[in-house]
C-alpha cells in the first residue's frame, strides 16, 4: 500500500478491496484499517466502504486518493 502510494501523482487513487472471510482475514483486516488510519490526513483521503445489510464478512472497499 505504501509503495502504491509514492507512485500517486495529485489527485490519483488507490482502491484496496479487502476480503476478509479466510483463516487470516481478520488479521489482515486489523492491519489493513490500522495502516489506513494511520496516513497523513493533510495530504491523502481515505474512505472506507462497507455493507450495512451484509453478513458473513462482506468485501471492505478503502479507497486512497492524493490530495492535489
Amino acid at each position: 500500500i505504501k509503495q502504491s502510494m509514492c507512485l500517486l501523482k495529485p489527485g490519483g487513487i488507490v482502491s484496496i478491496c479487502v476480503y476478509h472471510g479466510h483463516p487470516e482475514g481478520k488479521e489482515e483486516l486489523e492491519e489493513i484499517l490500522a495502516y489506513t488510519k494511520s496516513i497523513d490526513y493533510k495530504n491523502f483521503n481515505v474512505l472506507k466502504i462497507e455493507p450495512h445489510n451484509k453478513k458473513n464478512c462482506p468485501p471492505i472497499l478503502i479507497i486512497i486518493e492524493k490530495k492535489s
